[in-house]
């Protein structure tokens, strides 16, 4: 059976199993120094690393806050997660939202990923 990429959304999806997908994984290489391993691997190769990085980082990662939706498959989103670099102002703030995937978690299954290739 293939393997099928599901990617979380910031939905709180119950079938997600990563938080990047192929396209993600390819954008993040462009500008990658060693990006070797990730663009001479196949698409099913590249969907496969990120599905494990996926795993690998919800197993090893303690993320603040909580899991936004009960029953989502994934560490994200979450609810009450601090971000340390946003804006906080007399009308809230200072939250990473709680539909979404940040960036630099899409960033780092894409990272781990290559890594995994090599």
């Amino acid at each position: 059976m293939a393997l099928t990429l599901t990617k979380e959304t910031g939905s709180g999806m119950t079938d997600a199993n990563s938080y990047a997908d192929v396209t993600d994984g390819d954008a993040y290489h462009e500008g990658h120094l060693y990006a070797t391993a990730w663009t001479g691997a196949s698409e099913g190769e590249k969907a496969a690393a990120l599905v494990m990085a996926t795993r690998l980082i919800d197993a090893e990662v303690k993320f603040r806050g909580i899991k936004s939706v009960g029953g989502q498959a994934l560490q994200w989103p979450r609810a009450g997660c601090r971000d340390e670099d946003a804006e906080v102002t007399i009308f809230g703030g200072g939250f990473v939202g709680v539909c979404s995937v940040p960036a630099p978690v899409v960033a780092a299954t894409c990272e781990l990923a290559r890594g995994l290739l090599i």
